[in-house]
């Protein structure tokens, strides 16, 4: 594989880890607010706003913000440290270690342990599977309590 088709490669993980953190951060707001007040607040909302939970710091807890800021930090300098390998010559199998097997594995150990923490076997009943209203089984009550009817 040539250092064009890594770049690809590491952009397509760039991509996935971002699509599967905000789903994720979706969840936990939709967990916390109903769809009118979540409507109501995306309303008029810019794309920093959008980008970086602006109006939703409340119901997002801390450490998830976190980590999706890591994640987003982490992936940019990955894909800066690549397209540097690219521009400089670097040796391919060095490069291909450093930065995609390094971001592969950082994903894969933070999916596996948001995975385990919020899931929810399905429950079996009249011979079909039942999954939460949404339909996932993503149990966020677990680790996270609803931040509804907090007045300031």
């Amino acid at each position: 594989m040539n250092l064009r088709d890594g770049l690809i490669a590491l952009l397509i993980l760039s991509l996935v880890a971002f699509v599967c953190i905000r789903a994720f951060l979706a969840g936990v707001i939709n967990f916390n607010l109903s769809d009118k007040a979540y409507k109501k607040r995306i309303k008029g909302a810019t794309i920093k706003q959008r980008l970086f939970y602006d109006k939703f710091r409340d119901e997002i807890p801390k450490i998830f913000f976190y980590l999706y800021i890591i994640i987003l930090v982490f992936h940019f300098l990955a894909i800066i440290c690549y397209i540097f390998f690219i521009l400089n010559d670097v040796q391919i199998s060095y490069c291909e270690f450093l930065v995609k097997k390094v971001v592969f594995y950082f994903d894969m150990i933070w999916l596996f342990i948001t995975t385990i923490m919020f899931y929810s076997p399905l429950k079996r009943g009249n011979n079909h599977w039942h999954f939460n209203k949404r339909g996932e089984n993503i149990d966020y009550s677990r680790w996270i309590t609803k931040s509804r009817n907090k007045k300031k």
